[in-house]
């Protein structure tokens, strides 16, 4: 077995001071050194680098009344480093400014229909979204882009089925919104909602947890034991796209009687009788129901047991620890729990197999711009000396648009 050097263990321990910061908030110097095994003199020597590269910052130590010297509280420098998160849905598109230890600072809902107007009118609406947003020139480590679309392993967009883009390099279409020399990375939304709530809300104290993501279309992403299951081409958790209903409506991929034709928006307002366009959506119908809507009160009900009908088949594929419903299925599982539950214990092999925890998610529409963000984090954390301070990036339109990002 091959001795790590003394560079690898540096960079260790740097990486792993980084991440308790990141994910668990600020800590002592003796928490630090309680949580990483390190001794005293390593994680000081450790939280100076971390401080001189500009990643964290110490407050002077204050007794808590215990015996002893007191302890320095550290934590992630959030306010000067941070990440870029886009996610670009159907008919909208977001970006935030998220800073290390995960606080968002910003965020912009930019004015763009990306299945009408195409990639190249939704990247330039973002890189003009994005300016104003960079205001005051943070630090910017990287950038992360949540598409609902099939994102393979090496971002690429092969198909998005209700976007209407396919076979689409997406780092060189996302040149208008990305700041110069910073590493840029890509994935589907559900995958990267089911990351935001791993890290950062309802699914955090879960080893096996699945994500439902629902706005115009449907997808859903496990995460076993911190790890993203991706599947062979990064296609996985297609669960829209799961026959559900053999002798049921065509789909927007081509196939006929898939969960999205019977749990997607269209067919909440199908069944509530309303214009697939309608703008209220699905929140419109379950806002009708709320009052009492016959028609809108069915179509929810008819909803959540398809939804519970879906679920019990994804649970018995994956065994989860915990289901996250997002988009307006959370208020969905809200309103109709019984029926939702109802419908998966029925289909549970064997039959009386106990539900999942299903839970509503907390992360809400932030999810994907959240685990968007931990993608830049993460190669951040994973070797946090490679960055030395450079100058403050330049925004997106105030730089050479010519070149990519590094």
């Amino acid at each position: 077995m091959t001795t790590p050097s003394t560079t690898d263990l540096r960079r260790a321990n740097l990486s792993a001071v980084l991440r308790l910061l990141h994910e668990g908030g600020p800590q002592r110097r003796a928490d630090l050194t309680d949580a990483t095994g390190l001794n005293r003199s390593t994680v000081l020597s450790v939280v100076d680098e971390l401080s001189t590269l500009g990643l964290v910052t110490e407050t002077e130590a204050v007794s808590d009344g215990t015996r002893g010297r007191p302890s320095a509280v550290v934590e992630a420098n959030g306010d000067d480093v941070v990440a870029i998160g886009v996610e670009i849905a159907v008919d909208r598109a977001r970006i935030a400014v998220i800073g290390l230890g995960g606080n968002v600072h910003r965020s912009i809902d930019v004015e763009v229909n990306p299945a009408q107007q195409g990639p190249a009118t939704t990247a330039t609406a973002i890189g003009e979204a994005s300016i104003d947003l960079l205001q005051g020139r943070p630090r910017v480590i990287g950038v992360g882009t949540a598409v609902h679309g099939m994102v393979d392993r090496q971002g690429r967009l092969a198909t998005g089925p209700n976007l209407g883009w396919s076979s689409l390099d997406l780092a060189s279409g996302s040149r208008p919104w990305q700041p110069d020399h910073v590493p840029t990375f890509f994935g589907n939304d559900a995958a990267l909602g089911a990351l935001g709530e791993y890290r950062r809300g309802v699914g955090h104290a879960s080893d096996q947890l699945f994500y439902l993501s629902a706005e115009r279309g449907i997808g859903g992403a496990a995460i076993t034991s911190g790890v993203s299951q991706l599947g062979a081409n990064g296609f996985a958790g297609e669960v829209g796209h799961m026959v559900v209903n053999r002798g049921g409506r065509e789909c927007s991929c081509g196939s006929r009687g898939c969960w999205e034709t019977e749990i997607g928006e269209s067919a909440v307002l199908r069944k509530a009788g309303r214009r697939t366009n309608n703008q209220g959506g699905a929140a419109g119908v379950l806002a009708a129901a709320l009052e009492g809507e016959a028609k809108a009160v069915a179509a929810i009900r008819d909803v959540a047991g398809w939804l519970g009908f879906g679920l019990g088949n994804i649970a018995n594929l994956t065994d989860p620890q915990t289901v996250i419903c997002g988009g307006y299925l959370s208020d969905v599982l809200d309103g109709y729990r019984q029926i939702v539950e109802a419908e998966i214990a029925a289909v549970r092999v064997p039959t009386g197999l106990a539900t999942p925890a299903i839970v509503a998610s907390t992360l809400g529409a932030d999810a994907a711009l959240v685990g968007a963000a931990e993608l830049a984090f993460d190669h951040l954390i994973d070797d946090p000396a490679q960055t030395r301070q450079p100058g403050r990036q330049d925004p997106p339109g105030e730089r050479d648009t010519t070149r990519g990002a590094a």
